[in-house]
């Protein structure tokens, strides 16, 4: 049986102002790594460099044991620049023969932003294969932009941990987070002004996955009193740890079983948010899409 969506959740997409986090479980629909497959080629690699210094199995009991972060943050140093980044590439940059099925509903609904902690462009293709726009993508090294953006309340996907195509804006490790929380105020205080303005979506995410915890440990929790309404749609969330998401964070978890029902799951959120402007008897020239007012020609 499918999960019903919040009424709250449905009018707050209606009216564009709510803001879509994906994770890299939307990804992995496009074929991509998660975050354990990642790590543990980035392991292989160092392995192979180093076969009679490296410990394999204590690296991946690490990774099994969810301390991701710390085994990014070996790998990288153990690689260098120039393997690290290779490896990333290598696992990251893949051709999209076609549009995930999540994606194809996710282009549809009038999300005022879609916040990323991936590094590929499956978003940003999605959307170039579908509404036939390229929607500004910028990271959080991009502050300038953003600001923009913000100010004239245009669509955008912010990759707030980098880009696959720019190396030095890639944050994986421990050190990379610590940089970008501490070394960039202006990207942390716009951050926080988005999650302040808007109701936000998180879909893609678990909760041992290292995105969502530092989301939260960086923004959520210490916002707990008067804030927009937050939602993610989670699976294997039971009772008491969706009853911590809500008194920590404010989060409403929306439960789900398979992850095969995800497609129908956003159909049925889109199907919502159009019986909605119809029953207002609102124009819906534009509830759809971004390439009116928000895009720029696809780059050549």
């Amino acid at each position: 049986m499918l999960p019903k969506w919040p009424e709250s959740l449905v009018e707050n997409i209606n009216r564009g102002r709510c803001v879509l986090c994906a994770g890299a479980g939307l990804s992995a629909w496009g074929r991509l790594p998660t975050w354990t497959a990642l790590l543990l080629e980035l392991v292989k690699k160092v392995t192979e460099e180093e076969p009679d210094r490296v410990n394999q199995v204590e690296l991946r009991r690490m990774i099994d044991a969810g301390k991701l972060l710390e085994v990014a943050e070996y790998c990288k140093e153990r690689l260098g620049p120039r393997l690290y980044s290779e490896v990333l590439t290598a696992q990251l940059r893949v051709d999209v023969d076609e549009i995930p099925a999540p994606h194809k509903v996710i282009v549809e609904l009038p999300f005022a932003s879609i916040i990323t902690t991936n590094y590929d462009k499956l978003i940003e293709t999605s959307y170039i294969r579908l509404r036939r726009g390229w929607p500004k993508a910028p990271t959080h090294q991009d502050t300038e932009d953003l600001s923009k953006l913000l100010f004239e309340g245009r669509f955008f996907v912010l990759k707030a941990h980098g880009d696959i195509d720019r190396a030095d804006s890639l944050i994986l490790t421990t050190s990379d987070y610590r940089d970008a929380i501490n070394g960039n105020p202006a990207f942390s205080a716009m951050f926080s002004a988005l999650l302040l303005t808007k109701a936000i979506l998180f879909i893609g995410y678990s909760l041992n996955d290292p995105d969502f915890r530092i989301l939260m440990d960086r923004q959520l929790s210490i916002f707990r009193g008067s804030v927009p309404d937050r939602y993610a749609l989670m699976s294997g969330v039971g009772g008491i740890e969706s009853e911590i998401l809500w008194r920590t964070a404010r989060i409403r978890v929306v439960p789900y079983d398979s992850h095969a029902d995800i497609p129908d799951i956003l159909e049925n959120l889109r199907q919502g948010v159009i019986r909605r402007r119809t029953k207002a008897h609102e124009p819906a020239d534009e509830l759809f899409g971004v390439s009116d007012r928000s895009t720029v020609p696809e780059p050549k």
